[in-house]
This record gives C-alpha cells, sequence and structure tokens, in this order.
C-alpha cells in the first residue's frame, strides 16, 4: 500500500511555531534510551519546550528508568511487531498524547513508522544516527533505517553524524534541521 504524502512544508512551519512557543512535549523512544537521556540531560537547553512524558513501545525499554530519573510520567504502550496493526497502535497512542495535552514529540530511538494521520496531530524531530544529507542514487537519504550507521561504515564513508529531521511519512526522510560535527572512522 502507497503511503500518502505529507506535507513536509507545512510540517515543517508547524514544528518551527511549535518551537518559537510553550510546546508540551514527549519522548518516544524503543530501547534503552541513551538518546533520551541526553535529550533530557539537556533539556534546559531548549526553554519553549515542556517535556512531560517518556512513552515507549517495548515494555524491554529502559523507560521507565529515563522517566523517574528526570521526574517525568512514563507511558508503556506496547506494540506487537507480528500480530499488531500500525494504524490501531497509533490511533491509542494518539489518544494518551491527548489527554496529556502532549502538542510535539521528540523521537529519540523509537523505531516505529509513524503514519501520516498520527504526524498531522503531533509533529515531532527525531535525533537519526547517520547523515541523512548524503543522497543516495533516487536523491532520497542513503543511509536510513535502523541499521544506517552499519550501512555507511560498509559503504567506506570517512566520516559518521547525527542528524536531527522533521519526522515525516517516508521514514528518514524529512528536511534536516542539524547534523552533528563529522567524526572521522
Amino acid at each position: 500500500m502507497e503511503r500518502p504524502q505529507s506535507k513536509t512544508g507545512d510540517l515543517t512551519r508547524r514544528i518551527i511555531a511549535l518551537t518559537q512557543q510553550p510546546a508540551q512535549v514527549a519522548v518516544l523512544m524503543s530501547g534503552q534510551g541513551s538518546n533520551a537521556d541526553a535529550i533530557l540531560d539537556s533539556r534546559n537547553l531548549y526553554p519553549n519546550l515542556d517535556f512531560h512524558l517518556v512513552l515507549s513501545d517495548q515494555h524491554t525499554s529502559n523507560g521507565r528508568g529515563i522517566a523517574q530519573k528526570h521526574g517525568l510520567d512514563y507511558d508503556l504502550n506496547q506494540f506487537d511487531r507480528s500480530t499488531g496493526s500500525r494504524e490501531i497502535y497509533f490511533q491509542g497512542v494518539a489518544e494518551s498524547l491527548r489527554q496529556r495535552r502532549i502538542n510535539f514529540l521528540v523521537y529519540a530511538g523509537f523505531m516505529l513508522i509513524t503514519p501520516g494521520f498520527f504526524l498531522e496531530e503531533f509533529p515531532g524531530i527525531n535525533i537519526h544516527p547517520a547523515d541523512l544529507t548524503i543522497k543516495g542514487i533516487d536523491g532520497k537519504p542513503k543511509y536510513r533505517g535502523m541499521r544506517a550507521l552499519e550501512s555507511a561504515v560498509s559503504a567506506g564513508e570517512q566520516y559518521v553524524a547525527n542528524t536531527v529531521h522533521v519526522v515525516d511519512t517516508e521514514f528518514d526522510c524529512g528536511p534536516s534541521i542539524a547534523v552533528s560535527e563529522h567524526y572521522p572512522l
């Protein structure tokens, strides 16, 4: 099934507007939470972002520990990849976020592709472990997905970097906001 095209420009404008006024933020994660922890350790650098919640899709994640460390609420919305419907799952997550009045998301190692209807209501940014400004022959970021860093190393890239980008319906293809310092391999 073809994924609907997002209004990338609209999402980007909404994210810029949200970060210029107080935004109610949830951090989404799936794993051990090193990105989430680093973001929350530095949250004083983002005075317009009011962090309220850590949300995880996996009971094996360290989400509860990260939330406790930073004095935030925690929500586990378990997703069963073998039998679950992404649409139904994200409808449930949306209801949980609405109840908490969340209007902005920070994806920090969250491993589910987000459907368009969810992004329209809850725009967000993602921290990706590779340089998404390196393009493939199709014009899309060359190092997308869960194995991006491994792919970059295997392809012989001379450096690695992280990218912060707008979350869009096509995974790891939203506009880049910032690319970290390049670290030589």
